[in-house]
């Protein structure tokens, strides 16, 4: 990541041509902007940045100095690294309302259970990372995936409930704040309460290709 300079990054760009990658990512240091718009100009594929940029500030110069293309560059800005949910869909919104980006151009970096889950109401896709960032790596269980996609398991919750590997960091650690939760989600309880679904109760994993009114639940899962 960011590992280039001007005098290298042009190499690295045309020894990956021949791999046919999504993406080439975070060629260079992410406020070089001369170097990433000079290998953008030559690179015939698509390139994506914004990983390690913070604020709508920061997105502005990218996009106005980086030389990303629209009908094929990809924006991968962190939701996290972004302060959080609101600061990234700032993010967003201003490059869609006045930059003139697809929506098909925006993968929120991270690949980790919950970046799915906070996506899909959107309908846009998100990476799915199943070797990084334990314990948050990879999709829920039961996710099917098929020619590269996976589907997200029609479950309540942020994403963590469904995932084995947090849910069971999160126990360990807050167990003691979370007696009254049980791996599935929440239900409403009597008298205003939350009560828990039943312990071990199945996530239901919609079949690939379905949908709902509020976008598609397949997202696309490039390995990285």
């Amino acid at each position: 990541m960011n590992s280039y300079r001007a005098d290298t990054a042009p190499a690295a760009a045309d020894a990956l041509c021949e791999y046919g990658l999504w993406w080439f990512e975070d060629l260079c240091d992410p406020l070089d902007f001369d170097t990433q718009a000079a290998v953008a100009a030559c690179h015939p594929h698509p390139i994506a940045a914004g990983e390690a940029l913070f604020s709508d500030a920061e997105a502005h110069l990218l996009d106005r100095h980086g030389g990303l293309r629209r009908a094929h560059g990809v924006l991968v800005f962190d939701p996290v690294h972004c302060y959080g949910l609101p600061g990234h869909l700032r993010i967003l919104d201003a490059r869609l309302a006045t930059g003139g980006w697809p929506r098909h151009a925006f993968w929120p970096h991270g690949g980790t259970c919950s970046r799915c889950t906070w996506w899909q109401p959107w309908g846009w896709g998100a990476e799915v990372n199943p070797l990084a960032f334990a314990p948050f790596r990879g999709a829920a269980d039961g996710s099917c995936v098929d020619a590269g996609m996976a589907t997200l398991p029609q479950a309540p919750g942020i994403g963590f409930e469904g995932h084995g590997e947090a849910w069971g960091v999160m126990q360990r650690v807050f167990g003691g704040y979370s007696a009254g939760i049980r791996r599935g989600g929440l239900r409403q309880g009597g008298q205003g309460k939350a009560a828990a679904a039943p312990a071990g109760a199945p996530i239901r994993a919609l079949p690939p290709g379905s949908s709902s009114d509020k976008g598609p639940h397949r997202i696309n899962m490039p390995y990285r």
